[in-house]
């Protein structure tokens, strides 16, 4: 059976020996002039290279065995910080963007088991989490994840060994990536680069049901290199309450670069509220028990002004619920039950970035030094080759799609390397229209880990209408207030009574009863009668 084709994530990490080895075997022929001059760029500065850490510290575990589930939050808890940083980097340049911080790091942290010294410190440090720690939590996370989403949710990680070199993977390597990756091995000639390619290429179709066909070609592999580790990521979800596309309409999205554009705008109206002294947003459940955070930046806050005043507390912790401030400088949970008016535009499209300047502006740096890196844990045999080994480009592809019946993602994460030379009582009933038709952030998560982020800088115009006369807007008049039904008529349940002066967005209209019925969201109707309890305001 096939798996469902939602949400994709695919990460490929390239571990690449790309000049002559030899160790104790046939000799390997030297790379031709031709192909080393299109290697990635030697940018290193003549002399000593400086790092922004000159003595990193390596993370102490805090893993407890006898809490899991404890240690297993307070874990990612712990990268929350470099989540925020990237996203600061990654999304500082013009443009929209889709990004999967989970590729990203299990990319890593499957480079990382092969690190040892300063190389390890140095990615400990800057991720603010140890080795051991982070191999405890996808240890944890990935099989909860594939067990309890099933077909929706799907990791698959592999080594591509190359039997014709010299070197040869330490034992101790491989049962970290089996016991903590569950990564399958491959021992193959990579003499044949066109057919090593081909193959890759068919287990990333293959893992993820054919929404990426290709994330190599032979052009990036050389019959030196001794492996390629690969991560497939597949995610997905049907929204747990659809957005209904008669309620679809153009309207105006005010992109970042000043211009405007008219955008198929999703409305729907929903309990709770989210929001902080610099922003408000939505939090959308998926019917597997993902979250799609939407969170709008207020207006005259630009996306990197939010997001370099942000904590980390205030974007991470989402999953806890919505959250409501009585003091702008705190969150604080409140007894009051907010209504969201939702209005939410449909969208996709893709991006690309490199990210080894990223990660170095981050801090990991030795990595991607010729001569700095220590891969020593991963592979053994001639020292003078083993101490070469370091990575050289790190690039990542993705696109998006949301519309009213679900989200479609897909990344693809390239890490190349190569030798060198609570409940309440219900008190009040608040509303809030929360219109995305500026630019903003989104995440799609299960737990505090990202599978993507992105920011929506600007939208193409559809070139409808603005003007729609399905959606209008209406205050409630009438003294006493109005109550909300789950239907038109008055014999439906009674959810809760609107208080005059409350504001809904009016989806449809139906005559009943000698009442005028007006629906503001999923199930949910107020009555006028004569026009004396509900004015139209636009």
């Amino acid at each position: 059976m096939k798996r469902k084709k939602l949400l994709y994530t695919l990460g490929l990490s390239l571990l690449i020996c790309t000049g002559g080895c030899s160790a104790g075997t046939a000799a390997v022929p030297e790379k031709p002039a031709e192909a080393v001059q299109t290697a990635v760029e030697v940018t290193e500065p003549a002399g000593e290279p400086v790092f922004v850490n000159e003595a990193p510290e390596p993370v102490a575990s805090v893993f407890d065995s006898s809490d899991p589930y404890a240690s297993e939050t307070k874990v990612m808890g712990m990268l929350d910080p470099f989540m925020i940083r990237l996203m600061q980097k990654v999304f500082s340049a013009e443009g929209n963007h889709i990004f999967s911080p989970m590729s990203l790091i299990l990319a890593l942290s499957m480079a990382e088991n092969g690190t040892a010294g300063v190389t390890r410190a140095e990615i400990e440090s800057t991720l603010g989490i140890s080795t051991d720690d982070l191999n405890q939590l996808m240890k944890r996370y990935l099989p909860e994840m594939n067990y309890e989403y099933g077909i929706d949710f799907y990791t698959g990680n592999s080594l591509w060994f190359n039997t014709d070199n010299g070197l040869t993977l330490k034992a101790s390597y491989l049962d970290h990536l089996r016991e903590y990756y569950d990564a399958a091995v491959f021992e193959r000639s990579f003499a044949d680069k066109t057919a090593l390619a081909q193959e890759v290429n068919d287990w990333t179709k293959e893992k993820t049901d054919g929404s990426i066909p290709e994330i190599l070609q032979a052009d990036d592999l050389d019959q030196t290199d001794p492996m390629l580790l690969l991560n497939a990521l597949a995610a997905g979800g049907k929204w747990m309450i659809r957005f209904q596309p008669e309620l679809t309409s153009p309207q105006t999205f005010h992109n970042a670069d000043g211009s405007e554009s008219t955008v198929s705008m999703m409305r729907q109206s929903m309990e709770g509220w989210w929001h902080d002294s610099l922003s408000e947003g939505v939090v959308l459940y998926l019917e597997n028990g993902l979250e799609f955070t939407a969170i709008l930046p207020n207006e005259g806050v630009t996306v990197d002004e939010y997001l370099a005043q942000a904590d980390p507390e205030m974007i991470m912790n989402y999953y806890k619920g919505f959250i409501s401030t009585e003091n702008e400088d705190q969150q604080t949970w409140t007894a009051d039950v907010h209504i969201t008016n939702l209005s939410l535009p449909k969208y996709n499209y893709n991006a690309e970035y490199e990210l080894d300047a990223v990660l170095k502006e981050l801090g990991i740096q030795r990595m991607f030094t010729v001569g700095y890196a220590d891969f020593s844990e991963m592979a053994e045999g001639d020292p003078g080759v083993v101490s070469q080994i370091y990575v050289k480009k790190i690039r990542q592809k993705a696109d998006i799609e949301v519309n009213e019946e679900e989200v479609r993602a897909s990344a693809a994460t390239v890490v190349m390397g190569g030798l060198g030379a609570g409940g309440y009582n219900v008190r009040n009933y608040i509303y809030h229209d929360v219109v995305f038709d500026r630019p903003f952030i989104f995440l799609l998560s299960k737990g505090r880990i990202p599978l993507f982020a992105g920011v929506v800088s600007g939208l193409e115009d559809t070139g409808e209408s603005v003007s729609d006369s399905r959606i209008m807007r209406i205050e409630v008049t009438a003294d006493a207030g109005l109550n909300v039904r789950s239907g038109p008529d008055v014999s439906n349940e009674k959810y809760y009574t609107a208080a005059k002066g409350t504001q809904f967005y009016a989806y449809e209209t139906r005559e009943n009863g000698g009442y005028t019925w007006y629906r503001i969201g999923n199930d949910q109707w107020i009555a006028d009668q004569d026009n004396e309890w509900i004015k139209v305001l636009k």
